[in-house]
């Protein structure tokens, strides 16, 4: 048994924005809407590798044991 009144919200997150849809049991849309995403701006240059780039630093004076 569904409730007349109840609805169903549909939300679709994308890459580049976010869009929702209300609708009844019976198909009738109550509302809608989207938005863009923001947030930080893309890096203009990424490793290549997905491992973390690190860089040892050079030694400057050699140990003797």
């Amino acid at each position: 048994m569904v409730d007349e009144d109840a609805g169903w919200l549909g939300i679709d997150l994308g890459t580049q924005s976010v869009r929702a849809l209300l609708v009844t049991a019976d198909g009738t849309v109550l509302g809608s809407g989207s938005a863009p995403l923001t947030g930080r701006p893309p890096r203009e240059s990424r490793p290549t590798s997905s491992a973390p780039q690190t860089r040892m630093p050079k030694a400057t004076q050699s140990a003797t044991v």
